[in-house]
């Protein structure tokens, strides 16, 4: 059977009430959380308000009770209240032309955490660019983290017979040094990229998560130092290849990594959804 977000058992209220006496009395109700020390921050103060705005005036109030009582309709939930109470109508409602008036309102801005779930089904139910920027942030530090590797080996390997740097001596001793030291740092990275973006996109250890962040920008920033670094002093040896070799994958790493956590993409990969307005009506 379809659970629908019920104000009238949330709040203790008399369906049988007309909207003034529930106008009324949600109203008192606000008052007396002021009194407590309760704001806009608090959720109890936050689906009074809510309440008040659509069961106080008849036209939401039709509207909540009609869909309450609809076991064929999706379930009713507290972002469906928002939306009710801000703009009129429920989220599926169509849409209709705007109506000029003046309210006398107060509205905030909240973000909500939707239920967690399971991996899998949250990505087979998340928009196509989420899917898409997840992909993409999965498989493109993957392949980059093969081929780095596959390149560190050969420097390992053929180091000493390497044609990049040709002044030799000390200074080549040197920048390979710088190469090498710089090119393992890049290899952690990636690999740090890759765990970030496994935790992200299953929405796990969130706590954990913004200072993974913060290091990964840290090492970026580190890595953007040491690339300037060696290309400075080794760049009278590299021809065109080495240039794509060192800046493409560079370039790929940053754009996914702001994808990942920007727009719609991080709003979805942490749980939350679009921020909205609730609209609280009007004081007594």
């Amino acid at each position: 059977m379809t659970q629908h977000y019920n104000l009238y058992e949330s709040l203790g209220l008399n369906p049988g009430a007309s909207s003034d006496q529930l106008n009324a009395e949600l109203s008192a109700a606000l008052q007396a959380l002021e009194e407590q020390g309760a704001g806009m921050s608090d959720p109890r103060f936050h689906e009074t308000a809510t309440a008040r705005a659509i069961l106080g005036e008849e036209r939401r109030r039709a509207q909540y009770d009609a869909r309450l009582t609809d076991s064929a309709a999706r379930p009713m939930n507290i972002r469906d209240l928002i939306h009710l109470a801000e703009r009129g109508q429920f989220l599926d409602a169509p849409e209709e032309k705007p109506r000029y008036q003046t309210l006398s309102i107060v509205t905030r801005r909240v973000a909500e955490v939707e239920p967690t779930g399971a991996p899998l089904a949250r990505f087979r139910a998340a928009p196509g660019v989420v899917k898409t920027v997840l992909a993409i942030a999965a498989v493109m530090p993957a392949v980059l983290l093969v081929g780095f590797v596959c390149m560190a080996v050969i420097f390992a390997v053929d180091s000493a017979g390497s044609t990049v740097y040709s002044h030799g001596g000390v200074f080549d001793e040197f920048a390979t040094l710088l190469d090498t030291s710089f090119n393992s740092l890049y290899l952690l990275v990636l690999a740090v990229f890759v765990l970030v973006n496994i935790l992200w996109a299953g929405r796990v250890l969130h706590d954990v998560l913004y200072p993974a962040r913060g290091g990964q920008n840290v090492l970026l920033g580190v890595e953007t130092l040491g690339f300037a670094v060696v290309e400075l002093f080794v760049m009278v040896g590299f021809g065109a290849a080495d240039w794509v070799m060192f800046t493409l994958p560079f370039v790929a790493h940053i754009a996914v990594g702001a994808l990942l956590f920007s727009g719609a993409v991080g709003r979805w990969c942490k749980g939350e959804i679009q921020t909205r307005e609730v609209v609280e009506g009007p004081r007594d």
